[in-house]
């Protein structure tokens, strides 16, 4: 049991490492970039399908930090698997993020063609996740309705206090989609981010 526990924890640190190797190659610090994705590549993931999400995420970053490198080739296969499993596993914001690396790699072989259609992918799947980030919040703000009409009717301390907590929830709510839309580390669906809003809005009434 004990070894069962160690390896789930050491796989654990792969998703850390993939994002700080990210976090180095936007700072355009290429060496500890490197290091944090050999840190990551070092450990042995199960293709059987309990490390699926986690071997499509290898084979992305793996493939941008070659785009990043300029070794635009050498990305090319890892980051068709990896636009290959994140349809399969329906990660639709890595299908966005993976396009647009595609983009890239292809344009760095000039091979136009190529660059275009990823690049219309990348742009299509943007826009479609900025419509759901949209209607989410939209979702979010009529639930929290008869809240704020609550607040609205309660007098003095009481009703300071709904008011309080009404715009607590909107502001966390917004928050949440902002670092949603900054953030290219987030796989979050539209049915994840849904049910945090629908948790956070049952806590307010």
């Amino acid at each position: 049991k004990q070894i069962r526990e160690d390896s789930r924890f050491r796989r654990g640190l792969v998703n850390p490492a993939h994002y700080l190797c990210l976090f180095y190659i936007t700072e355009k610090k290429l060496d500890s970039a490197k290091k944090y994705l050999d840190f990551a590549l070092g450990f042995k993931l199960d293709s059987e399908g309990n490390d699926d999400f986690r071997i499509m995420e290898r084979n992305y970053f793996q493939g941008m930090f070659y785009v990043a490198s300029g070794e635009y080739q050498k990305s090319l296969p890892l980051l068709m698997k990896a636009m290959e499993d994140a349809r399969t596993l329906k990660a639709n914001y890595r299908v966005r993020d993976i396009a647009e690396q595609l983009s890239k790699a292809f344009g760095g072989i000039s091979n136009h063609r190529e660059e275009k259609k990823w690049l219309k992918i990348y742009t299509k799947a943007n826009d479609s996740i900025g419509m759901i980030e949209k209607q989410t919040t939209n979702d979010a703000l009529e639930y929290l309705k008869p809240t704020i009409a609550k607040a609205k009717k309660t007098d003095g301390h009481t009703g300071r206090l709904w008011m309080v907590l009404t715009v607590s929830a909107v502001l966390v709510i917004g928050l949440l989609i902002f670092f949603l839309r900054k953030s290219k580390n987030k796989n979050a669906d539209h049915m994840a981010l849904t049910e945090k809003v629908r948790i956070l809005s049952e806590n307010v009434h």
